[in-house]
């Protein structure tokens, strides 16, 4: 029986820690919750002080609710809420890698430079998140500008695979569907300003399904070239509607100022 114990606590920690080792390595996902906590690690002049009641009704509801009209237990409530929040923003780590899942549309294959090219917004586009759970201090829709928008400008594709694509998309009445999608990954690389986040793209993985199962090729992987070319703001691009449906699009519409 002691033996046994033994094998069973050792493989419970086993399984603890690599289940610790997990947490650690996944990314971070494209949530107003991250987006918000990206923009109050960043702000240096952040007061953490002046919203732990914010914080309490929003994270901590239950508590929220049992302290509200009492002011010796909110007082109590409020010194606890103050740690958990300032802890929870010690440990997000803000040089994570984030992930998002993009839905695009292409245009008529480009023959000369072999490729899918795509429409595409101006260098002030931005894709966002929106919440019920803003404050004075973060806004309800948080944006996100990308430095290096050049993965965005066309799918590249070699003619024998396009046509081959087209033909895969193309229904008994002639419709062919153009959609393509992706999982970008990125980190955020400072706080322009209140409510909107500087990201670079660090790797875009192109996907034929939304479900991001059936990579669109063998090659269609795009990181970024050189240090020089993450310097340089390029266009966004248009994205369809957001929906509560696994492998969808993390955001809505691109929005532009």
């Amino acid at each position: 029986m002691q033996r046994f114990t033994h094998f069973v606590l050792g493989a419970s920690c086993m399984i603890a820690g690599i289940l610790s080792q997990s947490s650690q390595a996944t990314a971070h996902d494209f949530t107003w919750d991250n987006l918000a906590l990206a923009s109050i690690k960043l702000d240096k002049n952040y007061d953490v002080d002046a919203n732990v009641e914010w914080y309490m009704e929003n994270y901590r509801e239950a508590t929220w609710n049992l302290a509200r009209n009492d002011e010796f237990l909110m007082h109590e409530k409020k010194e606890e809420t103050r740690k958990i929040f300032q802890n929870r923003i010690d440990q997000f780590d803000v040089e994570q890698t984030f992930t998002l899942r993009a839905n695009m549309e292409i245009g008529d294959y480009d023959f000369s430079n072999q490729e899918f090219p795509r429409d595409h917004n101006g260098p002030d586009s931005y894709w966002y998140k929106s919440s019920s759970k803003y404050s004075e201090s973060i806004p309800s829709t948080l944006k996100l500008f990308m430095k290096n928008y050049d993965f965005l400008h066309g799918v590249p594709m070699e003619p024998a695979a396009a046509r081959a694509f087209i033909q895969s998309r193309k229904n008994r009445t002639g419709y062919v569907d153009r959609s393509v999608y992706a999982i970008v990954e990125f980190r955020v690389v400072k706080l322009k300003e209140e409510g909107e986040l500087l990201a670079e793209a660090l790797k875009v993985t192109y996907y034929r399904d939304s479900a991001r199962r059936q990579p669109l090729g063998p090659t269609l992987v795009w990181e970024p070239k050189s240090a020089t070319s993450n310097d340089q703001a390029a266009p966004s691009a248009s994205e369809t509607a957001d929906r509560d449906v696994e492998g969808n699009a993390d955001l809505s519409v691109v929005g532009s100022r």
